[in-house]
């Protein structure tokens, strides 16, 4: 057993006041009637009982003492769970009360900090922005998930590298090297945006030092930005695309304009062969205004549904009716493949008849002479999906992901019939259905359109 100093200064000044009484004792006996030496082992006896109280005295004093201690050190080993005993009413009581209170505020604040820390960890980690973090070393500290995507490394191979190791970019090392050279802490960060991973995408880099002391550290933020040039791009394309398909009409109509002006308009064969064209152009006026209106007002959310169980194969079959003429000129055989137990799905009737005349029209457009177009449809979970095929030359992969965008063709020289709006109204009636459009291609041999529609409730 361990005993402090404390417990060996009591334990021997006992003995010493012990060992005084029993020499008192057996001096005196002596002088009064040396044969009573009953009465020395006596005081003797007295004197170890006495020695053996004060023993456990001592020990009894000083435990409170030492589970204080022991307290003391499984707290500052980080076992934040211990409390001393709170039994006796003494000073040592006393202190066993303020050990207990000073562990519950450290206790209270250390879950606080570490609460504090997980939610900082997860609002760092759901960021959409990536996040790195180097150290003065020139270390990766920390990672995001986002960075890990965008870099194209994985977190745990990453942590404890060079930061040059872990991104493998020429620009982005330099953004990290300007961050750490940066002597300023409220700087403008250094950005640059840079073309980078596989498939490749934008991002916009910038890096600054954290206000953290020592040792320094540099914080490294990763924007991708690939969404934002796309939309860009789009908008750039879409003024391009509207300019190209109003200036064609208007141009027709001031040349046929300015030549019946000329004096054509004095012929009545020619005036009459002007203004049919001019009708022509119009029309196409016309047709591109109100497909824009259109667009808008269902891009917008303007534009009302009524929706009702109903069978899809009986709006294919009017559909392909509608279309046969056009067909029979392009030599095109329309094929009907629908099973007669399809279950009903919910739509709007009119809608989706202008959404399958417009996938029709491509189809035929397409399809190559004395070829056929297939329109079908099938049950696939709890959807209707609704598919129109050509077997023409397919759509270049380049075009899969832009198709349904607004005023886009696949057609490079722009010489093909048609807006280009057509797919982007078809997506957005499918989406109103709460449904989906896509396209599966097989390049050089045809495409196929696909949409599908909630199956009705029984």
């Amino acid at each position: 057993m361990r005993v402090r100093f404390s417990q060996r200064l009591l334990i021997g000044f006992i003995a010493v006041i012990t060992a005084i009484f029993l020499l008192l004792g057996i001096v005196t006996l002596s002088a009064i009637d040396q044969n009573q030496t009953w009465i020395i082992v006596a005081l003797v006896v007295a004197g170890i009982a006495v020695l053996m109280a004060g023993l456990t005295f001592a020990r009894l004093a000083t435990r409170p003492l030492e589970e204080i201690v022991a307290m003391t050190r499984r707290v500052s080993h980080g076992d934040l769970s211990a409390r001393a005993e709170e039994v006796s009413r003494s000073e040592f009581g006393d202190v066993a009360i303020a050990f207990n209170e000073m562990a519950d505020e450290l206790e209270a604040t250390f879950n606080a900090i570490d609460l504090e820390r997980k939610r900082l960890e997860s609002v760092v980690e759901h960021l959409a922005d990536g996040i790195i973090i180097v150290d003065a070393e020139g270390r990766v500290a920390l990672m995001n998930l986002a960075a890990e995507t965008m870099v194209g490394i994985k977190r745990a191979a990453s942590i404890g590298r060079s930061y040059a190791e872990v991104l493998r970019d020429y620009e982005l090392t330099a953004v990290v090297r300007e961050g750490q050279s940066n002597s300023r802490i409220d700087a403008a960060p250094m950005t640059t945006i840079i073309e980078m991973g596989l498939p490749r995408r934008w991002v916009q880099a910038f890096s600054y030092p954290i206000p953290s002391g020592e040792p320094r550290l540099t914080l490294v933020v990763l924007r991708d930005i690939t969404e934002l040039r796309r939309t860009e791009a789009v908008r750039r394309d879409f003024v391009a695309n509207v300019s190209h398909d109003l200036r064609t009409p208007i141009a027709s109509l001031k040349a046929l304009v300015e030549t019946l002006l000329d004096g054509a308009l004095d012929d009545p064969t020619v005036a009459r062969d002007f203004l049919s064209r001019m009708e022509v152009e119009v029309d196409d006026l016309v047709r591109l205004v109100e497909e824009l209106l259109h667009l808008s007002r269902v891009e917008a959310g303007q534009l009302e549904l009524h929706t009702s169980p109903g069978a899809i194969g009986d709006v294919i079959r009017r559909v392909a009716e509608r279309m046969e003429a056009q067909a029979t000129l392009k030599e095109v055989d329309i094929i009907v493949d629908v099973p007669p137990d399809l279950p009903a799905a919910e739509f709007d009737a009119e809608r989706i008849e202008q959404v399958l005349v417009n996938l029709m029209q491509n189809a035929i457009k397409y399809s190559p002479r004395r070829g056929h177009a297939t329109m079908g449809a099938s049950c696939v979970g709890d959807e209707i999906v609704v598919s129109v095929a050509d077997r023409g030359p397919g759509l270049d992969p380049s075009d899969v992901e832009r198709v349904f965008e607004r005023f886009y063709k696949a057609d490079r020289s722009r010489a093909a019939s048609g807006s280009g709006l057509g797919l982007a109204i078809a997506k957005h009636m499918i989406q109103l259905h709460g449904g989906r459009i896509w396209v599966e291609n097989d390049f050089g041999r045809g495409a196929t359109f696909k949409f599908s529609l909630p199956r009705a409730n029984p």
